[in-house]
């Protein structure tokens, strides 16, 4: 990880929705926040702004959709990315690995 690491945070809202038979609004009460931080490498602030922000569950959505059995899902590239962001340096043997083996 870097000396001094990018810092970004995601918070999420809920809430408590009650709808009658017709789906109208009937109660609508305010439940808890979460607020995430994560810390990533300045070489990978790139891909973090492009792909993490894109909820899991989205992409387990589209990939029941359009994935075909052995192929490998969006979901999984993303998780398995973030994982590598977090592990390894910009200058690993790994990264440098990845990346030519991307330029092919």
């Amino acid at each position: 990880m870097d000396a001094k690491p990018l810092e970004y945070q995601r918070t999420k809202q809920y809430e408590g929705v009650t709808t009658n038979g017709f789906d109208a609004v009937l109660l609508r009460l305010s439940g808890r926040t979460e607020t995430e931080i994560f810390h990533k490498n300045h070489c990978f602030k790139d891909v973090w702004e492009h792909m993490g922000e894109i909820e899991k569950g989205n992409l387990m959505l589209v990939d029941s959709f359009l994935g075909r059995p052995g192929a490998i899902r969006m979901v999984d590239a993303m998780y398995s990315t973030s994982q590598a962001m977090q592990k390894y340096s910009c200058n690993s043997s790994e990264m440098k690995t990845l990346e030519k083996w991307q330029k092919h």
